[in-house]
């Protein structure tokens, strides 16, 4: 049996090293591992990084990948321990919100003029759906059943989807899963509308009763000047604050201006691999290593230039 213990539940996964030039995805390698995703509400104190190695051996496997491992502030990029390399392919702020509370004590936190700006946006919004509602909570297999109609229209539009081929699943299994999740009141899903039609969506499941996790998410470029990924977050947080269930809302790995606006509070993360200290594996992750110094230089140097951004929202939009 594999090990596990509250907080680390290792599990038979793909392991894949994927390597982009910007947000263009040009190919991967895929390894037969293990992997588990830890729970930054109950992981106490970064660990010293260790390879797995009875889990691995009890998989039969080489090679292992830990997801959103909390790290020291100091850590190594690729280090050797107990003949494995260990690679953090990227560290990242884990941003969270705490949703106990006041949500108007919560706006304190926003300055004068954040605030005004995100107001007069939902006001745009609202004008522009007169008199229908503008914003949905979907709860129910039924509920669900809708939303699933409604947000693949704007996925198949999303640059999650055409970029990264991250939109949202549309296999019989997907479906299943979530309305049975649905049937437990263990998922909410959400949508923004635009001129009375979906324009953005997020799909959150909810974990350890109390906690809700930002996962599936997209929007229809069309809407973009509405910032409607920015505002459809300012109403599920405001809803949150309303529902007594839920504790945290848990923005997900990987940052954002939208996350660390709206969180309240973060912690350093990693995704980890472990490989064996051999050629085969070493020199794909030197590749990667320099594929990730050319992407730091050129985010770098458009960041200074003033045009990271609009280059980001070009390449969005060609995709």
């Amino acid at each position: 049996m594999i090990e596990e213990s509250e907080n680390i539940k290792w599990r038979p996964h793909s392991v894949n090293l994927n390597y982009y030039l910007g947000e263009i995805k040009l190919f991967q390698f895929s390894y037969k591992g293990i992997r588990y995703d830890i729970n930054i509400f109950k992981s106490g104190t970064p660990q010293e990084l260790r390879p797995p190695i009875e889990a691995m051996k009890e998989a039969g496997v080489k090679i292992a990948f830990e997801y959103s491992r909390l790290l020291p502030e100091k850590h190594r990029k690729m280090s050797f321990k107990d003949k494995h390399l260990i690679y953090i392919e990227s560290n990242y702020r884990h941003y969270f919100v705490n949703t106990k509370g006041d949500f108007n004590q919560y706006l304190n936190r926003f300055s004068k003029k954040t605030l005004a700006t995100l107001k007069r946006k939902i006001k745009k919004i609202i004008s522009a759906n007169e008199p229908d509602q503008y914003f949905k909570i979907y709860s129910t297999p039924e509920e669900i059943e809708d939303f699933f109609e409604k947000a693949k229209a704007i996925s198949d539009k999303s640059y999650q989807e055409r970029l990264f081929g991250h939109g949202l699943p549309d296999t019989d299994e997907f479906k299943a899963r979530i309305m049975q999740q649905a049937s437990e009141n263990m998922v909410q899903a959400f949508i923004l509308f635009v001129k009375n039609k979906p324009a953005a969506y997020n799909l959150c499941p909810i974990y350890d009763s109390n906690k809700m996790l930002y996962d599936f998410t997209g929007y229809d470029p069309e809407y973009s000047k509405y910032s409607t990924g920015t505002i459809l977050q300012y109403k599920i947080i405001e809803s949150l604050f309303d529902d007594d269930r839920i504790d945290y809302y848990d923005l997900c790995t990987g940052e954002g201006q939208h996350k660390e606006l709206y969180a309240t509070d973060s912690k350093l993360c990693g995704n980890i691999y472990y490989f064996p200290q051999s050629p085969l594996y070493i020199i794909p992750v030197f590749i990667k290593l320099i594929l990730d110094g050319v992407n730091c230089l050129a985010k770098s140097i458009f960041s200074r230039l003033g045009i990271l951004e609009r280059i980001k929202k070009w390449i969005r939009r060609k995709a």
